[in-house]
């Protein structure tokens, strides 16, 4: 988790948290940033995978792993969780049978360490590699695709040497990208500080919860 699925209090995704989700939580160093202009929150910032936070003059950020309550034991469970995230992700009491739209994709990290059966992901390739759209979100002409077309992260796993897990879902969601640029951190700063609505909000919960990026600084001290 990288935003408000972890502090958000509506009432889906509480329910979400308390169904799907143990109490079993790590920390994990993985490359986000603010950079997604959100019109569900007044065309001010989330936040988004990039590749080019793993570069030295950007920097990685801090988000969480949280366990599921359920032990998946083959694919078709874990699409079943995908789901179920997916729809926690738009704020729906419901399923659509889907994991991605053109805003968004759950994702799959694989832990190198684990040996998974032949074919074990077949029925993930087939649904992801025909799917029109899957996985198309945007990037700077320097970066390389966040997911892969057959529904894996193009990221290596995250950087916590104590995770238990085999497989970890995320959602990368689609940056905006303007004149071939991510936001600066004073126009994501900026956009908050003209909000009149508390979407200021979502930057602070994030920090009060222990999720970070390499831009809290810059945007800590504009808002202020």
């Amino acid at each position: 988790m990288v935003g408000s699925l972890y502090w958000d209090k509506s009432e889906i995704r509480k329910t979400w948290r308390k169904k799907r989700l143990n109490s079993k939580e790590f920390d994990v160093v993985v490359p986000i940033r603010y950079g997604r202009k959100s019109g569900s929150r007044d065309n001010t910032y989330t936040m988004v995978f990039s590749q080019l936070c793993r570069r030295k003059n950007y920097g990685q950020g801090t988000a969480k792993v949280i366990a599921c309550k359920n032990e998946a034991n083959n694919i078709e469970s874990i699409i079943e969780e995908a789901e179920y995230l997916w729809a926690a992700e738009r704020n729906s009491p419901t399923t659509n049978g889907r994991f991605w739209a053109n805003w968004g994709a759950i994702g799959l990290f694989c832990n190198p360490s684990t040996s998974f059966p032949d074919n074990f992901f077949e029925n993930l390739r087939k649904i992801t590699t025909k799917s029109s759209g899957y996985g198309e979100l945007e990037r700077t002409k320097s970066e390389k695709p966040v997911l892969t077309e057959e529904g894996f992260f193009n990221l290596p796993w995250p950087n916590n040497q104590h995770l238990p897990f085999d497989i970890i879902l995320a959602t990368a969601t689609n940056p905006t990208i303007e004149n071939g640029c991510y936001p600066s951190s004073r126009a994501i700063a900026e956009a908050w500080k003209q909000d009149k609505n508390g979407n200021d909000k979502y930057f602070w919960e994030n920090r009060k919860s222990g999720i970070h990026t390499f831009q809290d600084g810059a945007i800590s001290n504009i808002l202020k």
